[in-house]
């Protein structure tokens, strides 16, 4: 079996999708649901689904070619997956920048909580709000 550069065998991309999903979920059962690993599968999920909608794309016009066959309901169920596909990659887009926003705020807070060099002081902490 091939493998890639990790010695994980490499799989179709519809299942490394699922795949990626049950490590974002392990991830988040181990409480790094805003780490930087979830921000990455969430964008490598985002890639395959990507990869998964053009081989349904070169595969429906690959069959039209090769059989000469077309029905109004390939064309139907083709844009069903399409529609299905756009969909998904769009809310993993949304769902990566709200996950990335929130490792980048975890990482402030962790910098505040310590007291390092990244604490963040107001200016005016003297002055009482109204």
């Amino acid at each position: 079996m091939a493998s890639d550069l990790r010695g994980q065998p490499l799989s179709p991309p519809a299942l490394a999708v699922v795949l990626c999903g049950f490590r974002f979920l392990a991830l988040v059962d181990l409480g790094e649901a805003f780490s930087d690993r979830t921000v990455q599968l969430l964008r490598r999920t985002r890639m395959l689904l990507v990869v998964v909608a053009g081989w349904f794309a070169v595969g429906f016009v690959g069959f039209w070619v090769g059989t000469g066959l077309m029905h109004v309901t390939l064309v139907l169920t083709w844009c069903a997956v399409e529609v299905a596909a756009l969909l998904g990659i769009g809310l993993l887009a949304l769902f990566e920048g709200l996950f990335a926003s929130a490792a980048q705020l975890r990482r402030e807070a962790a910098l505040v909580s310590a007291g390092g060099a990244g604490t963040i002081r107001a200016p005016d902490s003297h002055i009482p709000f109204p």
